[in-house]
């Protein structure tokens, strides 16, 4: 069945309206919580670090050691960083 399509029952049409609203609203919210989410663990963990000067030169030493100084950490390297 397409949205917009003649459906007999006035009952179903008005349930899928139901459904599609829903649908958006939930997904404006995943949306702004999953990036909300995402921002708030990185700053944990930044001021986690910059708290515990120890931990926070562990992981440096864990990250030159598996990924190198030169280089940026990508996903490839996350499964070598147990540290981390």
């Amino acid at each position: 069945r397409y949205y917009g399509e003649d459906v007999p029952d006035d009952s179903e049409a008005k349930e899928f309206r139901e459904l599609i609203t829903e649908v958006v609203e939930n997904g404006g919210v995943l949306l702004l919580v999953g990036t909300d989410t995402s921002a708030v663990t990185v700053k944990w963990a930044m001021s986690n670090f910059l708290n515990n000067l120890e931990v926070l030169n562990k992981a440096k030493e864990e990250i030159d050691a598996q990924v190198g100084e030169e280089r940026f950490i990508d996903e490839s390297n996350i499964a070598k960083l147990p540290y981390l």
